[in-house]
């Protein structure tokens, strides 16, 4: 299973805020699907809004706390109301079986955060029989529960998954913002032929 970290870089700020704002305003969709290219730190993104969702006290921008009693079940991989789903190592595709599970979860009532969350990482890699399993909880959402998709190949998946959810594409980051980031983590004298190689992916660069 991937392991990924909850993070929010400096050129994901607007698109959060934006994230947020519809939270607040109860106009969150219960699906949304992310796309864009690895090494930007996209994954880590819908990583953070799985935590923030799931936080008992997230502070004014919508950044769960950390401290909370959800939050240090999230950081200890072991909450009750989240699911990570990804392709098994010993796999090569997101299977059906898995997808079952995701909506055997979503039945489930809430064991102390106010929602229920489920990330699917590499969403691409759903073969058909998953993904047609999918659109049941992608039609008809349980109460108070969101399913989040990254994908870095939107196209391969199904035109009723695609359809189902509110996507958004998340871009390469501006040079600016990269570069400003990655001088803070690597050799400074380094950081724009880093850069180039990585094609502009920062954390790639890193």
């Amino acid at each position: 299973m991937i392991q990924v970290q909850a993070a929010i870089y400096p050129w994901h700020q607007t698109i959060w805020l934006q994230l947020q704002a519809a939270f607040i305003q109860q106009q969150l969709p219960h699906a949304l699907l992310f796309s864009g290219e690895t090494g930007c730190g996209h994954e880590q993104l819908v990583y953070s809004l799985a935590q923030s969702l799931l936080c008992l006290q997230p502070n004014a921008k919508g950044v769960a706390c950390k401290h909370c009693r959800s939050c240090t079940v999230f950081a200890a991989q072991a909450h009750p109301d989240f699911m990570l789903l990804a392709v098994a190592e010993d796999k090569q595709a997101i299977t059906v079986d898995q997808v079952r599970s995701l909506d055997r979860f979503l039945e489930l009532s809430h064991s102390y955060s106010p929602n229920r969350v489920v990330v699917i990482l590499e969403a691409e890699a759903m073969n058909n029989n998953a993904a047609n399993s999918l659109l049941k909880s992608l039609e008809e959402p349980t109460n108070n529960s969101y399913i989040l998709l990254f994908t870095k190949q939107v196209a391969k998946l199904l035109p009723t998954i695609r359809s189902r959810c509110q996507q958004l594409r998340m871009p390469l980051p501006s040079q600016i913002l990269a570069l400003e980031w990655l001088k803070q983590h690597s050799l400074p004298d380094q950081a724009v032929n880093l850069l180039s190689l990585a094609k502009g992916r920062p954390l790639a660069a890193l």
